[in-house]
């Protein structure tokens, strides 16, 4: 709903950091643009990582098990380098930079599974 305010307000795209600009000035939408690029960046690994962890939890219900060094931080152990959220952070990049046609169809693919 918020977004659907900015767009009214000020009619051209940009998202939050257009209606700073236009409403607060170019210091605050600075600071936005980057609140929004940091946002979009930490939603993306945090997604990732819950993702790995029910790929995961699937493979250990089929008994498939990965090599130790492979199979991402221990919660009790903290931070670690998780292999499965890298590969889903990568492979959607790709996917993304190859063009839209590719996107759309993989994102019919994805909602064909959860349906």
């Amino acid at each position: 709903l918020c977004y659907a305010e900015f767009a009214s307000t000020v009619p051209v795209a940009g998202s939050a950091y257009t209606f700073a600009y236009a409403s607060l000035g170019e210091l605050v939408a600075w600071i936005i643009g980057w609140d929004l690029v940091l946002e979009f960046a930490l939603g993306t690994a945090v997604v990732a990582v819950g993702w790995s962890g029910y790929v995961r939890s699937l493979m250990d219900n089929v008994n498939w098990t990965m090599p130790e060094a492979l199979s991402g931080p221990d919660v009790a152990e903290g931070f670690g380098f998780d292999i499965l959220a890298f590969a889903l952070v990568l492979v959607l990049t790709v996917i993304l930079v190859i063009g839209m046609k590719l996107s759309a169809r993989v994102t019919s693919v994805v909602v064909a599974i959860k349906v």
